[in-house]
This record gives C-alpha cells, structure tokens and sequence, in this order.
C-alpha cells in the first residue's frame, strides 16, 4: 500500500496556504490574510536570495509585494524587511533577496536602507568594490526603483567618497521632490563625506537660485547635527561586501565642534550668496557656529 496522504500542516485550525502555487501565480496572495501575506513575502524574498533564476524568481516577488504594500501598514513591511536583510547579512539567504523591497516598496526609510544593504552586501565584480553601489545606481537609472529618490540617498547615506563621486552627474537633474526625499535618508552617524556632497551641492543650487531645493538640503544639514548620535565625524571607506561589525575602514575621526570650524567658511560664504529667505543662519547655529 502507498502511503496515506498528509493535510497540509495547520496554523490556528486552518492549513497553511499552498506557497509553492502562490509563488507561480501570485495574483492569489490577495485572498491571504495579513499574517499569511507577511509569510509568503519573506518566503518570496528568501527564494530571490537563493535562485539563479534572476527575473523568473524576482518577478512574482514583486508582485506579491505590491499586494503586502497595499495591505500591510509600513511599521510592519519595515519589521519584514528588517528580518530578510539580517538572513541575508549572516549568509541564510543571498543580496539578491533585498531586491523585492527596494524595487517595490515606497516607504523612503526602508528603501534607502534596502540601497545601503544591498550596496555593501553584494559580492564584487571581477574585484570591482562598488559593484554593489554601481548595481543599486544602474536599477534607479533604469526605472526599476519605484522611489529612485530615496535609492539615491540610501547611498549617499554610506558616507563613502568613492560612491559619491558616482552620483555627482546624477544629482544635478533632481527636482525639489526627489531633494527633499534625499534630504531626510539619514543614520545618525556624522560622515564628512556626506556633508561635503551637500556643500558642494549648495553652492551650486545658490548661483542657480533654486530655493526649494536648496531648503531642503539646508534643512538635512541642520537635521544631521541636531539628530547625530555620536559627537564625532568620520572620515570612512565602506568595506565590500561588508562583515557584520566591520562595516567601514576609518580613515579619521574629528569632534565635532573642530569639524565645525573646518566648514565655517564655506557656510559662511554660502549664506552671504543667499538670495530669498535666509535658511543658512539656522544651518551655523545647528553646527554651534552663531
């Protein structure tokens, strides 16, 4: 006699959905409920990380996270993610398992923190080390992002030189809604090459008069000081792909208040270009500079 056949195994008295179908024909995620759906998106992102399928595997994915995104409150799509990218950061699952959610999701927080992830988790390129960060730029350029934007301040927000010098021709065709979503991707972390980026992009955006966006950038610089969570800044190169507690090389380190005096005179000459409401002295007095 063959063997009897089992139930699928049961979860509070009903048997678990059927993933395997699920993940061929997604467009059946709807009739999920909530707890269901978060199982099969971290199921879904899993498989992504795991396949060598490339977009056989990635485009379901994504289908079943625009249902997850139009169901699921943020709070808990950023726990979901948040678990996918630890699989992925202690070797469970593959970087490619991060791509449903920056690809897909909308939410500013967590694809810029999907970006980063990504750009430091993703192996080299015949030993090129901003493969990642190159690979994360070449998919908002494509269209592939739903929120280029906050793509873009992800990386930015490694505070590493080296990546900055691949978004320096991107920036500058940015309108103020895509600035102000730059301008609030931030870590906490004081990083002397991102304040530098937003130096440089300043003094261009003030001979040009672009006052929106020149705000918004203003505001971030006030924002990283007022919200830093260590009275340093750190000069880094991010190390690729990154080992959980060694993220970055450093290559110096200032107080804060030193640092300060080092940018004085560069915020001081922006602030005397200012040409419409006056922005910049709430910047010198974030820094302790008034």
């Amino acid at each position: 006699m063959g063997k009897p056949k089992r139930n699928p195994p049961k979860r509070d008295g009903h048997p678990r959905p059927a993933w395997a179908s699920l993940l061929s024909e997604p467009s059946g995620a709807a009739a999920l409920s909530d707890d269901e759906l978060d199982a099969l998106v971290s199921r879904a992102a899993l498989l992504c990380g795991r396949s060598t399928a490339g977009g056989e595997t990635l485009a379901p994915a994504r289908e079943i996270y625009a249902t997850f995104m139009g169901r699921v409150p943020a709070e808990r799509r950023r726990d979901n993610y948040l678990a996918t990218a630890t699989a992925a950061t202690v070797g469970r699952t593959g970087v490619g398992a991060l791509l449903p959610y920056l690809l897909r999701e909308d939410v500013p927080g967590i694809v810029a923190t999907a970006a980063l992830d990504y750009a430091v988790l993703r192996p080299l390129d015949d030993g090129d080390a901003l493969a990642g960060p190159r690979r994360v730029l070449g998919l908002a350029q494509d269209g592939e992002v739903a929120n280029r934007a906050a793509a873009i301040g992800g990386l930015l927000m490694m505070g590493d030189a080296r990546v900055n010098a691949l978004l320096e021709p991107l920036h500058r065709g940015l309108d103020a809604e895509a600035v102000s979503v730059i301008a609030r991707c931030q870590t906490g972390f004081l990083f002397s090459a991102t304040i530098g980026f937003y130096l440089d992009w300043l003094e261009e955006l003030a001979d040009a008069g672009a006052d929106g966006s020149f705000g918004f950038l203003a505001g971030a610089l006030c924002r990283m000081r007022i919200d830093a969570i260590v009275a340093s800044v750190w000069s880094v190169e991010r190390r690729f792909p990154t080992a959980p507690g060694d993220p970055f090389r450093m290559l110096w380190d200032w107080p804060v208040d030193e640092y300060a005096e080092t940018i004085r005179p560069r915020l001081e000459a922006i602030a005397a270009r200012e040409t419409c409401d006056r922005v910049m002295p709430f910047v010198m007095e974030a820094w302790g500079l008034q």
